[in-house]
């Protein structure tokens, strides 16, 4: 309602950002996610390597960049107590994040350049893997470093081939 002249809308509650706050992830989701983001940083890998730029474009922003938000989502709720939201895609993040890491998130973003692609993937997993482990801390949660390790040898591996 935007103005109600007549008082016919009364009792509405008033607005809350409630509905959008960050969710306390359950070991399940945060498992699933984590597995997500480091299986799928080897396809974006795969498709640099072989230099086809926009399909590896388009997984890094599809496929591995909302996991790789939602984790850093997690760790904003997890220092807020899950009381706060992010915004669309993120937009409210640099409120919470330290200007360091507000930095490093976004030289996860990169043009076409090949090369950009590279250093902005890594970037991406080396954050991720920080962010894993600080959430998997706070929350007292299992996580496989088993996988992000092999992902990121692997994602080396075809790097420097």
């Amino acid at each position: 309602v935007w103005l109600d002249k007549d008082n016919l809308f009364t009792g509405i509650a008033a607005t809350s950002d409630q509905d959008y706050r960050v969710q306390r992830p359950t070991q399940r989701h945060f498992s699933e996610m984590s597995n997500e983001f480091w299986w799928c940083v080897v396809n974006v890998a795969k498709g640099l390597k072989r230099g086809e730029i926009t399909y590896a474009k388009d997984m890094m922003e599809t496929v591995v960049r909302p996991v790789f938000m939602e984790m850093i989502a997690w760790n904003i709720g997890l220092q807020t107590n899950f009381e706060v939201a992010v915004g669309k895609v993120g937009k409210f993040m640099n409120r919470y994040l330290s200007t360091e890491d507000y930095d490093t998130l976004l030289q996860t973003y990169s043009d076409s350049d090949i090369g950009h692609n590279w250093k902005a993937l890594f970037t991406m997993m080396q954050f991720f893997l920080a962010q894993q482990q600080k959430l998997a801390d706070g929350l007292q949660y299992e996580i496989n470093l088993e996988e992000a390790n092999q992902a990121n040898q692997l994602v080396t591996n075809l790097y420097e081939a």
